[in-house]
């Protein structure tokens, strides 16, 4: 299972990097909105950020919390909150000062501790889910039928969460909500023993869902983050992946180290674009292929550099400090 489930944090990866090459019109590259590439990144927006959710859902379901308040916040607060701290200041000060960026820094320094700023806000939210799940679980001594409750709960809260606070990301806490559960029960019922006839139904609903999906974005449909279409394709590609999913050495090797990746892909999107653009290179597909692999592997050479000092383990990787 780590295999599979590392394969599938590879295209979870990938997903998201290339978000992040081509941007939303006023970042990355500002491709037209009825750019091929541009189509591909929409088509794409209901399984990236629902699929790393639903497999940190699926990871925490091997080691649900059932007691140690202090030391489960703590360690939470090391992996997610230290990164978080650190390296969005560090993202800040240099979209602040470097020339050619696509965004200056136009917030007061402290208000990305506590408003959603770049793709930071990620992390915000899954410190929340963790919290929320590991009260959810103590309470209720780690029922099945409570989490299926919590899932039934999450669903309108899903649909209505763009209408609440940000603070802290909290709107997009209650967004990613209902995978991080679904990717709990996932675990908890054994998804890679799914009968597979009843595998493919789900395959071909959610074939006939991605086709409607194609549809709306083919004739200028705008994505809904906060669909029912969204809400179906994110779940059903979450499980599908995981049940049907391939070995692949490459996607297995990148999926370890997929939360360095997270972090740090910007920088490489980022400094991938400004190099090519000081050479005049105006080739999008060379972009995004140099983007792509910038974005995938300079995070991977940095975890490993950084993974070998104590001053840095914590603060950037939310590791703990060696010996």
């Amino acid at each position: 299972m780590k295999n599979r489930l590392n394969t599938v944090r590879g295209i979870a990866c990938l997903c998201v990097v290339y978000f992040h090459v081509i941007g939303d019109g006023v970042t990355g590259l500002k491709l037209d909105t009825n750019h091929i590439y541009s189509i591909i990144s929409d088509f794409l927006v209901y399984i990236r950020m629902p699929l790393f959710t639903f497999l940190s859902g699926f990871v925490y379901a091997y080691r649900r919390f059932d007691g140690g308040a202090l030391s489960y916040l703590t360690g939470r607060s090391r992996r997610i909150l230290l990164p978080f701290m650190f390296v969005s200041t560090i993202f800040a000060i240099i979209q602040f000062n470097t020339p050619g960026t696509n965004k200056t820094f136009d917030q007061d320094l402290w208000s990305f501790f506590l408003y959603p700023y770049a793709h930071f806000w990620f992390l915000q939210s899954i410190f929340t889910i963790f919290i929320i799940t590991a009260v959810l679980d103590f309470f209720s001594n780690k029922s099945n039928k409570v989490l299926w409750g919590a899932l039934v709960v999450s669903i309108p809260l899903f649909f209505y969460s763009g209408m609440l606070t940000d603070i802290f990301s909290f709107s997009r806490t209650l967004y990613l909500l209902p995978f991080f559960f679904f990717g709990m029960l996932a675990n908890i019922y054994r998804v890679e023993e799914i009968n597979l006839r009843l595998a493919a139904s789900v395959f071909f609903i959610f074939i006939a869902l991605l086709v409607l999906h194609t549809f709306n974005l083919l004739n200028g449909i705008p994505v809904n983050r906060l669909s029912l279409l969204s809400l179906l394709i994110g779940g059903f590609v979450s499980l599908l992946l995981l049940r049907f999913s391939f070995r692949n050495n490459l996607l297995i090797y990148i999926g370890g180290f997929s939360y360095s990746i997270y972090l740090f892909h910007v920088f490489g999107t980022a400094s991938s674009r400004m190099f090519l653009n000081k050479l005049n290179v105006e080739s999008t597909s060379i972009h995004i292929v140099v983007g792509l692999l910038v974005g995938i592997f300079l995070p991977i050479i940095m975890h490993l550099f950084m993974q070998k000092f104590n001053l840095l383990r914590p603060t950037f990787l939310g590791l703990k400090l060696k010996g």
